[in-house]
């Protein structure tokens, strides 16, 4: 009985760990990724990437079959959560500059590219316009007027 034979048939029989035969690959291939989704979070473009390669892999470790593995369906998972927080992350950060150039008055805006020019030198000890050889109070400048010309807006 010890030795992996059945006592009834007289077949052998082995254990397979929750992994099904075949598959390993794509399946081990998923957990890795999609969890490299969620580890790579603020790097904005990788776990796009990874996510989606995690979700490709687990779908494909499925095959024919109609269960997905264990460790497949913790690398869907992983992916699918990885995804969700990175969009969620754009989708803010996106609607929060938009808000911001399109609530403001020029002056407010100037001030703030002020406030970070100021900021970073404080921080690095160097002015924006020594590392970037402009200040983020001209940038701002820029887009304040890029945005009057697009919306036909002008200063009086």
């Amino acid at each position: 009985m010890y030795n992996n034979e059945n006592e009834y048939s007289g077949t052998s029989f082995e254990y397979n760990n929750g992994f099904a035969p075949g598959n390993n690959g794509f399946a081990f291939a998923a957990l890795i990724l999609g969890v490299s989704a969620l580890f790579s979070l603020f790097t904005v473009y990788l776990p796009l990437i990874l996510g989606s390669l995690a979700i490709l892999f687990a779908l494909l470790s499925k095959g024919y079959g109609k269960k997905m593995v264990t460790t497949a369906k913790i690398g869907f998972i992983s992916a699918i959560t990885g995804l969700s927080l990175i969009l969620s992350i754009l989708v803010v950060g996106i609607t929060s500059l938009y808000l911001l150039f399109a609530t403001c008055t020029d002056d407010q805006l100037l001030h703030y590219g002020s406030q970070l020019d100021q900021a970073v030198e404080m921080q690095l000890g160097q002015s924006t316009e020594e590392m970037f050889g402009t200040s983020y109070e001209d940038m701002i400048g820029q887009l304040v007027t890029l945005r009057d010309a697009a919306t036909g807006a002008r200063e009086q």
